[in-house]
């Protein structure tokens, strides 16, 4: 349609202007989560409705965007994260092509169908030991690349505990008086049996004999939280995983303030960010709704120094509101994609 004909010329537009900033440009994210490593003859890796064929029954009750097949490891929680404002990236060997460093995140998640090679968890035990931190359920490290089963966590000094089996039965989540939690789990939310070791236990299984089902773990310079629980009790809509993630490294550091619902993405370019904003309903109509004032909160003890904020591509400057920790701006949004370069000192 003539419509169409129009956004697409428009799109084309949009890409020739940004081409400059669009090109050397590097993901940034807080949170990596590693899909790992599956050995070449590896068809399929597990998923979830085969680890947790006892209490599967628990998704319909806890949707999932990875369904019965769950065959995209930490879907759930990657699409839990990306809401609660945190941005987020899928690392691994999976994509042989690139090379990844675990100490450009703030926060890695092992997902439970991970394939996890002796390589791979030397790198992850290396992260935190170094001071990184960590953020595991339910059967995460349990698989090696061939996708057969270890007989404990291959991550067990990490998480602080061992793996037994299965927790069949009635239980609720429990949280310890002194832990802090507030959010917890469904009822019969799948659990595995643990033994905590060198972690300290935060929250426990009530009426299945007081098993752990939430450890924390320091480790060398770094801190890990594991529990439990099923990866989709952590899915969207679940407040715990929030809670957890802000327990390790704190809120999300960009924060929107609108009427309309924007997609971001987030990219390094030299020293700087480049910010952009795709408002989620524009579209063949999207010149009808005209721009919007989107106020943003910047936490410059995560993202560093900003000296400036302008708006690509011509560069018209933006105003800042400076506090302590924290810059404040304003910006007339458009019904399409929004780009803001963040010069940080």
């Amino acid at each position: 349609t003539d419509g169409d004909v129009r956004l697409l010329r428009a799109v084309g537009g949009w890409l020739s202007a940004h081409r400059p900033w669009l090109t050397a440009t590097q993901p940034y994210a807080d949170v990596g989560l590693l899909v790992g490593h599956p050995a070449p003859e590896v068809m399929q890796i597990p998923t979830l409705g085969q680890l947790w064929r006892a209490s599967h029954r628990t998704l319909a009750t806890v949707p999932s965007p990875a369904g019965e097949l769950g065959g995209h490891p930490g879907l759930d929680i990657d699409l839990s994260l990306q809401h609660e404002g945190y941005d987020t990236e899928r690392v691994g060997s999976l994509f042989a092509g690139r090379s990844w460093d675990l100490s450009a995140y703030r926060l890695v998640v092992v997902p439970e169908t991970a394939l996890l090679d002796e390589p791979t968890v030397q790198v992850i035990r290396a992260y935190v030991r170094q001071g990184g931190t960590l953020l595991a359920c339910g059967h995460a490290s349990l698989f090696d690349q061939q996708g057969q089963q270890r007989p404990d966590f291959a991550l067990a000094d990490v998480f602080g505990v061992t793996y037994v089996g299965s927790l069949p039965g009635y239980k609720q989540w429990d949280p310890l008086p002194d832990s802090g939690l507030v959010a917890g789990l469904p009822r019969n939310t799948g659990a595995l049996t643990v033994t905590a070791t060198t972690g300290t236990v935060l929250a426990a299984w009530r009426s299945a004999g007081g098993a752990p089902a939430l450890v924390e773990q320091v480790y060398g310079q770094g801190r890990c939280l594991y529990a439990s629980a099923e990866e989709a009790a952590f899915g969207p809509g679940r407040a715990l995983l929030a809670e957890l993630v802000a327990r390790l490294i704190g809120p999300p550091p960009i924060t929107l303030t609108s009427a309309r619902s924007y997609a971001r993405l987030v990219r390094r370019h030299g020293n700087d960010l480049l910010l952009y904003l795709l408002e989620r309903g524009a579209g063949t109509h999207a010149a009808s709704l005209g721009p919007e004032s989107v106020g943003l909160t910047l936490d410059t003890r995560v993202l560093g120094p900003i000296i400036r904020a302008e708006v690509l591509p011509a560069g018209e400057p933006v105003a800042l509101s400076r506090q302590a920790g924290a810059v404040r701006l304003w910006v007339n949004a458009s019904p399409g994609v929004t780009a803001l370069r963040l010069i940080r000192g």
